[in-house]
């Protein structure tokens, strides 16, 4: 049996390479069930792409070629709730006054929180990927977590009032930088790198990260030098 596999812009594809058609089926995991997500046939020399956008989650692919069957690795599915997290991080980090009349900032404690929790959950359901880079960021902006902290502890014990803004900002930023470098880091070629640029609108976001104490280099230059290389996110199985 042979097949490429590979992941590209979020896309994911199949390309039958071999000499017979392929049959697959799709199955999304959800903790101890197993659903069928999808099936069908990849002709000879077909390139299919696998339905799986709609829906976040854990996929399990199958192909066969009538004699033999190949699993392929599970495909840990999230950009859904990664976009939405984009959205939220523009929304808090870049400010939105349009409904507002007269205000500095229109976000709510439950709009720091929304970005917050969308960014964590992320974090963890793909755990590892990103976790080095989040503990780096973490780790670069130390300093500036610091002053925060302190800053809003001494004007609680002045005051009486308890700002957590910056530090809710802080942390939007923290995993916004930290999904960005590895997405930059991952992508295969410029074409990749360029969308990876849209997709997170670095143009803007990173220019609101910066008002808040985050330096612009932060965002372009992954904590502790340069990316190492791409990574190769395609995969080609042979089975005779």
């Amino acid at each position: 049996m042979l097949y490429t596999y590979k992941e590209y812009k979020d896309v994911h594809t199949i390309w039958n390479t071999g000499l017979v058609p392929l049959t697959y089926r799709i199955e999304r995991i959800e903790c101890d069930t197993t659903t069928l997500a999808s099936e069908g046939d990849i002709a000879v020399g077909e390139t299919k792409v696998l339905p799986i956008k709609a829906v976040d989650g854990i996929y399990r692919v199958t192909l066969s070629d009538s004699v033999v069957e190949a699993v392929l690795p599970d495909i840990e599915y999230y950009n859904n709730l990664l976009l939405s997290f984009l959205r939220s991080a523009e929304e808090v980090l870049c400010g939105s006054c349009k409904d507002c009349n007269d205000c500095d900032d229109c976000n709510t404690c439950e709009t720091y929180l929304n970005a917050i929790t969308k960014g964590q959950a992320y974090l963890y359901v793909n755990s590892p990927k990103y976790d080095a880079l989040f503990e780096s960021t973490v780790a670069s902006l130390n300093c500036l977590y610091t002053q925060e902290v302190l800053c809003a502890i001494t004007n609680e014990f002045i005051t009486g009032n308890e700002d957590v803004k910056n530090i809710f900002l802080l942390i939007i930023a923290t995993h916004y930088q930290a999904f960005y470098h590895k997405d930059f880091e991952d992508a295969e070629d410029a074409e990749e790198e360029d969308y990876v640029n849209v997709k997170y609108n670095v143009s803007k976001i990173s220019k609101c990260i910066r008002k808040i104490g985050v330096n612009i280099q932060e965002i372009t230059t992954p904590p502790g030098g340069d990316p190492s290389g791409p990574f190769n996110n395609i995969f080609t199985n042979v089975f005779l």
